[in-house]
């Protein structure tokens, strides 16, 4: 596959994200930034000791073991934050227009109406 198309594809997926992401306005982007920041550090502080057990148990799995326990962890704390922050803040706060529409960009996606 040329590079060129799996930039295009990248770009893709990234303007995509960023259209789901801009649809929760600003308390659904700023809920989504925390959610990934702190799944990130879970996921990066505790990958190494489950690659090595998948590594040690699983064996034709050892070449990717870290790229599969980082992305585990990541996506299990990801999905259990997002249904946490769901349960405790079901409704949308709301904002002045100009910062409802300004917020999201200093979060993560530009803001649409």
């Amino acid at each position: 596959m040329p590079p060129a198309a799996i930039d295009g594809i990248i770009v893709l997926l990234v303007a995509g994200m960023t259209y789901a992401l801009a649809s929760e306005g600003l308390w659904g982007a700023a809920l989504m930034t925390f959610n990934v920041l702190f799944a990130g550090l879970i996921s990066l502080n505790f990958y190494e000791p489950l690659a090595a057990l998948i590594a040690e148990n699983v064996g034709f799995l050892s070449g990717f073991a870290d790229t599969l326990s980082l992305m585990l962890l990541f996506i299990i704390a990801l999905i259990g934050m997002r249904i946490g922050t769901e349960m405790l803040a079901p409704a949308m706060v709301r904002f002045p227009g100009p910062v409802y529409f300004a917020g999201p960009g200093f979060s993560g996606s530009p803001a649409r109406r």
